[in-house]
């Protein structure tokens, strides 16, 4: 499986999530320079405005959400645990920057 392969999938993914409410952000991280032993081809990263936020994502996911995640992705990801990160905003660029 490439990342060529999952593409449309993943894409697939965000339409339903915001057709279900979710205002998640997604990104897809590749391997980048000064690395070279890294056991994956790419992270695929979520985000949430808020802990309710990401709650109610889970909510939908455990009710009818793996559904259509085992549609689109069985067999085709390996994932290891999930994490959650706090972030804070400590500077945001001007327009011009």
């Amino acid at each position: 499986m490439s990342f060529d392969d999952l593409y449309l999938p993943i894409k697939e993914w965000g339409e339903y999530k915001a057709d279900t409410g979710s205002k998640a952000g997604h990104w897809v991280f590749f391997p980048s320079f000064g690395g070279g032993k890294e056991d994956y081809d790419f992270k695929w990263v979520s985000s949430a405005e808020s802990f309710e936020s990401l709650g109610a994502d889970w909510d939908q996911f455990s009710e009818s959400g793996w559904e259509k995640a085992n549609e689109l992705f069985r067999g085709k990801l390996r994932c290891d645990s999930a994490r959650a990160y706090v972030a804070t905003t400590r500077r945001t660029a001007a327009d011009d920057e």
